[in-house]
């Protein structure tokens, strides 16, 4: 009886630790954020707006955002006029 209770809680705690080890593999990106796995395999994984799995300890995962930016350049063209002059003009 003791023999099977034991077997018993061995099969128990190995199911629980299998539950545990999937749970902290399992990886989801939301949409504008981009998971790059990197581990074992030579070429890393890119996850945008879905799920996958990484082997823990062996490998990692880098969060990067995917979002736009808005910004304001300032340059300075030459343009051709139409007295077929280069002339400058400043824009934002």
């Amino acid at each position: 009886m003791e023999l099977l209770l034991f077997k018993i809680s061995i099969v128990i705690s190995l199911v629980i630790f299998l539950f545990y080890l999937i749970k902290i593999s399992y990886v989801k990106a939301p949409p504008n954020t981009a998971f790059i796995i990197s581990g074992l395999s030579r070429e890393p994984r890119v996850l945008v707006g879905k799920g996958g799995i990484r082997i823990p300890f062996f490998g990692s995962v880098v969060r990067q955002q995917v979002t736009l930016l808005a910004s304001d350049f300032y340059y300075t063209k030459k343009q051709l006029s139409s007295d077929f002059c280069y002339t400058t003009s400043d824009k934002y």
